[in-house]
């Protein structure tokens, strides 16, 4: 079961719905949670069972290189990808399946 995450900072930075985890359908795909510090965005990104990347391995947005959030739970803060402190803290709201 994949979990969901609501990512929360001071600044105001807020992203609710960061998948991540491969859901009881089938292990073959599974999502982990990335920030770019350019684009100061958090979102969730899609790799294979081998963890091989569907895509680059860059922003969506704006195709530089991205941050990989190995470790997601409510007690460790996270250096913000908006206003650069480590104030970034990520909360479980929610299983996906």
């Amino acid at each position: 079961m994949g979990l969901l995450y609501t990512a929360q900072c001071p600044c105001g930075l807020e992203q609710p719905d960061l998948m991540e985890g491969c859901g009881f359908s089938g292990l073959d795909i599974s999502y982990e949670i990335q920030t770019c510090s350019h684009c100061q965005i958090i979102y969730s990104k899609q790799y294979g069972a081998d963890k091989k990347l569907y895509g680059k391995e860059t922003c969506k947005k704006c195709y530089r290189e991205v941050t990989r959030f190995v470790k997601v739970d409510g007690e460790e803060k996270y250096v913000c990808p908006r206003c650069g402190g480590q104030s970034l803290q990520f909360f479980q709201c929610g299983v996906w399946d």
